[in-house]
């Protein structure tokens, strides 16, 4: 009884998920859908960069109330567009229709991108080199 109480108080609000669960989920689709368009490591780039942008969305108030599966999207999208990962292969991922609100993840992807141009790392800078410092980055605040 006081259990359901507690529950009914927080409106079931426990544990939301967070952005990094839905990309673990979203992992084998990326695979799948880029499995002979690009590289292996192209594969694990755009993983590895979503990753980032998600780690730099806990500090970005501006991405705090959102949808998180939405930002999770948009920070996939954001990556395979800053990687240069072939229309094809994107068109593809668009297909899953993973996204079922997509006007909010429309609403993500803008503030992704601002969030990815203050935030330089060295994959960024060279998507064929992938650098396992790049959470040792200082986070820039980016406003709205």
């Amino acid at each position: 009884q006081t259990e359901m109480r507690v529950c009914e108080v927080l409106q079931w609000y426990l544990n939301p998920p967070v952005p990094v669960m839905f990309l673990e989920v979203a992992s084998p689709f990326i695979d799948e859908v880029a499995s002979e368009q690009i590289s292996t490591k192209a594969k694990h780039d755009i993983t590895d960069l979503s990753r980032f942008l998600m780690e730099l969305c806990v500090y970005c108030p501006q991405l705090c109330g959102e949808k998180q599966s939405s930002v999770a999207y948009a920070a996939i999208l954001v990556s395979m567009n800053h990687l240069n990962i072939p229309t094809t292969t994107v068109n593809k991922w668009l297909s899953l229709t993973l996204d079922h609100s997509s006007h909010l993840t429309d609403r993500c992807i803008p503030k992704l991108q601002r969030i990815l141009a203050a935030n330089h790392c060295n994959m960024c800078s060279s998507p064929t080199k992938r650098d396992s410092t790049m959470h040792s980055i200082p986070i820039v605040h980016v406003q709205a």
